[in-house]
């Protein structure tokens, strides 16, 4: 078992192998391996990855991981929609769907998201010997050791419920937790993982504003999950007062609600704007869509409003640059609908407020993965980088 987990470890950390490099690196015998190697392909743990010609015109087979080593069922909720997948190993999603849930009610959130689950494996034909976990990546506030959901994106009440717990009970499965923006940095991380890429940090900009955070590779989560709430900085100490509490909070300038509450507040205090025209006089209607062909139209209102929040959302980026010194900040969400013309805001208030010398070899970008297939990615990684820890530190398989 001991020399069963080690080739496997190996396989782990170094795919693809060839047996001849299992060998050198195991220093278990060739008899042994090539026993292992094909104990290890009939349970479905690891794969021969074809051949290839190496030294003097040698043609060696690799083996890797199994992708359908087993699959996961991925659901995410950003306080509008459920959004759920079933994915494998080698992070393909196998099966997708969605359903609108903008309910602001705990006990139903709960017998909702359940019944989604049992519906999407019912739908997915998941096969119950391979389904080994669930991923759920929620907007909002997260204990990721107790399983605590502590608070959701757009849900001004929310008792402290363990999701996890409850999902344990519900499904007899591992539940894994985590934060959108986490899961969000880390498919960012691995579709730069050939560019030598470290540091990275992920701001989602959207109903929440929030932050995930690569550190040499790996998620930095802090103590409970809960580091890269960057939405309750303070920009302003005369400013609006938050919904945690506090006031002048960088949501209250520059998330989603606050930007359009902004735009209709001008409208009603007899300001122009085309956007009354394209939303036919109903501001209750107003999308981010609609400013964004504001702005496209050279609206005066719009573009005023976005320019402000695109600085606040510059300067904290720029405290961030100065603490972290990242090579690349990337921003999603909804937000990033704006285009070029917010992306500039926000770098030119990054160059004008960062330390010069972080800024040589920074790179501000814009995210142009899906936002929906990158969460269930995204959250797949997640739960691949435990398992592989897991084995790795000999745990079980």
């Amino acid at each position: 078992m001991k020399k069963k987990n080690l080739i496997l470890k190996l396989i782990l950390e170094k795919e693809p192998l060839s047996r001849k490099e299992i060998v050198e690196k195991s220093g278990i015998g060739n008899i042994t391996v090539s026993k292992i190697i094909k104990i290890l392909i009939n349970e479905g743990k690891i794969v021969k990855d074809g051949k290839i010609i190496r030294g003097r015109g040698r043609r060696l087979s690799f083996y890797r991981i199994n992708p359908d080593f087993y699959h996961s069922i991925i659901i995410s909720y950003d306080g509008n929609k459920i959004i759920g997948g079933v994915t494998n190993y080698g992070n393909k999603i196998i099966f997708k769907e969605d359903k609108e849930f903008s309910e602001k009610d705990e006990e139903l959130f709960i017998s909702r998201m359940i019944s989604f689950i049992k519906n999407l494996k019912e739908n997915s034909k998941l096969d119950e010997a391979k389904w080994k976990n669930i991923g759920i990546s929620l907007l909002g506030a997260i204990d990721i050791k107790t399983g605590e959901v502590l608070g959701l994106c757009g849900w001004k009440k929310w008792e402290r419920i363990n999701l996890r717990k409850i999902l344990e009970e519900e499904f007899k499965k591992d539940i894994f937790l985590f934060d959108n923006p986490d899961v969000l940095a880390r498919m960012e991380f691995e579709i730069r993982k050939n560019e030598n890429t470290k540091n990275l940090l992920y701001i989602y900009l959207g109903e929440g504003i929030g932050l995930g955070i690569i550190l040499n590779g790996k998620i930095f989560y802090g103590s409970s999950g809960n580091c890269g709430e960057i939405g309750h900085i303070i920009v302003e100490k005369d400013g609006e007062r938050c919904y945690c509490g506090n006031y002048g909070c960088l949501e209250k300038f520059a998330n989603i609600s606050s930007i359009i509450e902004k735009i209709k507040n001008g409208l009603k205090e007899g300001v122009h704007s085309e956007i009354e025209k394209i939303v036919n006089g109903n501001i209750e209607k107003i999308k981010i869509e609609d400013i964004v062909e504001c702005i496209n139209r050279r609206d005066k209102l719009c573009i005023e409003v976005i320019e402000n929040a695109g600085k606040y959302i510059g300067k904290v980026s720029a405290m961030l640059v100065n603490i972290f010194n990242p090579d690349v900040i990337v921003f999603g969400g909804p937000l990033i609908k704006a285009g070029d013309f917010l992306l500039s805001i926000i770098k030119n208030s990054i160059l004008k407020e960062a330390l010069p010398l972080l800024l040589e070899d920074l790179k501000i970008e814009f995210s142009n993965i899906d936002e929906n297939e990158g969460i269930l990615k995204g959250t797949n990684l997640c739960i691949a980088d435990i398992f592989k820890n897991r084995i790795i530190k000999g745990g079980e398989e």
